[in-house]
């Protein structure tokens, strides 16, 4: 089961955090309104840095620009 928790967004880059059951997390980025890709990761925290940096355009967790 897959819960949506958060929305990240930022100019034309927006990134959605999931809750996956049991014990995954998802975030879901956007670009120009086209899904750019997704990122699976341990836990909500995260989950919450990788979609605030892609949003942002930060290199701190080497995502592409």
């Amino acid at each position: 089961m897959k819960e949506q928790y958060h929305t990240f967004e930022n100019d034309n880059r927006k990134a959605e955090v999931f809750a996956v059951w049991p014990n995954k997390w998802l975030v879901e980025a956007y670009e120009n309104g086209e899904m750019s890709h997704t990122e699976e990761v341990a836990n909500e925290d995260a989950a919450e840095l990788y979609a605030d940096d892609w949003v942002l355009k930060n290199e701190r967790t080497r995502i592409s620009n």
